[in-house]
């Protein structure tokens, strides 16, 4: 034993003596390069888009110097640089929800928000540019991304004892014409009929025996009942009036939403108008919501989505009342089945404020819900990938396949839900239908 310990000193010696060098030369190396280095070697390495390299020295700088705004942004975009967009947001958000926050910050978070498909709340950032700079490009994001969200068409619509329908560019009413409300002087009717309306309709609606139709132009017209003053001209009327009515609005409409005797209008700016609610008989500006996303309403209740992800519901009985039912909301949906549904930010489901968990799949980075529809006995989700989930069964999602092109939209409609088609088809789903039926 004594032979081994002496043939292993003259190795081990050198040995401790160069890993003690080495750990010298490491601290006094280290010792003399200082924050701004680091700064500069994470530029050199965004600019050369080694995005492993910048974050390795924008850390290294955080570490020397907490306090360090450009190496916390400079962090944020090498994660985004590399796809990362988790952790580039987790860090920017302190950053840009403050009260002043810096113009670049703000940019970057927007680029973030939009990459991982959150249009809502980059709307909100958009704004924050807005207020910061006034800068026109900002008012061009806004709006676009404005256009964004509201592109989901809605070609069908169900009122109290009405329908209407746009296929190929025309517009279809059945039902009861009592009040109206299928938009010509014809009767009842039992089949889909031409309801001669003057214009190119893209999007419709009812509240009640109220129709509501938003042509190409963003010009809001109605048919049916003005009892309550809700078209917003100034005065109500018992008996109905013929065929189409042009209502005089405040702008552009992009939404139009209501419960019976009430008219919610989401105009093109994003400004929120009612009519009808509490003898309001002229168009006037909800003021607490500056900027809306979305809005949506069933027969008793209607929601509103701002762009910075409150969601506000307000009942028909107190319609002034407005209370806040989530934060950070994406997409949401309301229906008389189901009530009040939301996805967040985190792809989270929440029915009426009750947390459902979700599949592991559906959360996976490009896999969160971006609209979601509750009616006809089901729960589908459209993800950002553009896949469908039937969410019937709260513990065991699955993802399922729908014929036709890519769905653009799904929606509840009365005892149903509506999936819509690039192509322009339209399938309802009924809870007692295996599979969605091509709508007729």
């Amino acid at each position: 034993m004594e032979t081994l310990r002496i043939k292993k000193a003259p190795i081990l010696f050198p040995l401790l003596f160069l890993a003690a060098a080495l750990a010298a030369y490491t601290f006094f190396h280290f010792q003399s390069v200082t924050a701004a280095d680091c700064l500069t070697l994470g530029q050199q390495h965004l600019n050369e888009l080694d995005y492993e390299g910048a974050i390795m020295e924008y850390s290294n700088a955080l570490e020397m110097d907490p306090s360090s705004t450009e190496a916390r942004l400079g962090l944020a975009r090498a994660y985004a640089g590399s796809e990362n967009y988790a952790l580039s947001k987790e860090i920017l958000t302190p950053m840009v929800y403050t009260q002043e926050p810096e113009e670049s910050t703000a940019v970057l978070m927007e680029e973030v928000l939009e990459k991982t498909n959150q249009p809502a709340q980059a709307a909100g950032v958009a704004r924050t540019l807005i207020e910061l700079t006034d800068d026109e490009q900002y008012y061009d994001l806004l709006n676009r991304l404005l256009a964004e969200l509201r592109s989901a068409p809605r070609s069908c619509a169900l009122g109290t004892d009405q329908a209407l329908m746009i296929q190929d560019g025309r517009l279809y009413s059945r039902g009861s014409n009592r009040l109206g409300q299928l938009g010509t002087s014809n009767g009842d009717t039992d089949v889909w009929t031409d309801a001669a309306f003057p214009g190119v309709p893209q999007r419709v609606s009812c509240a009640g025996r109220t129709s509501l139709v938003i042509d190409q132009d963003g010009i809001l017209w109605a048919a049916g009942e003005n009892r309550w003053g809700q078209w917003g001209e100034g005065y109500a009327l018992t008996a109905p009036k013929t065929g189409w009515q042009q209502l005089n609005t405040p702008g552009r409409v992009v939404q139009a939403e209501g419960t019976t005797g009430r008219l919610l209008i989401l105009l093109e700016d994003g400004t929120l108008w009612t009519a009808g609610a509490e003898n309001i008989q002229e168009f006037t500006r909800l003021t607490r919501f500056p900027i809306v996303s979305e809005i949506c309403a069933c027969t008793g209740r209607a929601a509103v989505l701002t762009v910075d992800g409150s969601l506000y519901t307000s009942d028909t009985d107190t319609p002034a009342s407005w209370t806040l039912a989530a934060q950070e909301a994406v997409a949401f949906t309301l229906s008389e089945e189901y009530g009040l549904c939301w996805v967040d930010q985190e792809g989270t489901l929440y029915m009426e404020g009750e947390l459902i968990q979700l599949p592991p799949a559906l959360l996976l980075e490009g896999s969160r819900p971006t609209a979601i529809a509750a009616g006809g006995g089901r729960i589908l989700c459209l993800t950002q990938g553009g896949a469908l989930w039937n969410l019937t069964d709260l513990e065991n999602g699955e993802e399922i396949s729908a014929p036709g092109s890519e769905i653009t939209a799904v929606y509840p409609l009365g005892d149903s839900l509506i999936l819509e088609y690039g192509d322009g088809t339209l399938r309802r789903w009924h809870a007692d239908m295996a599979v969605p039926q091509e709508l007729s």
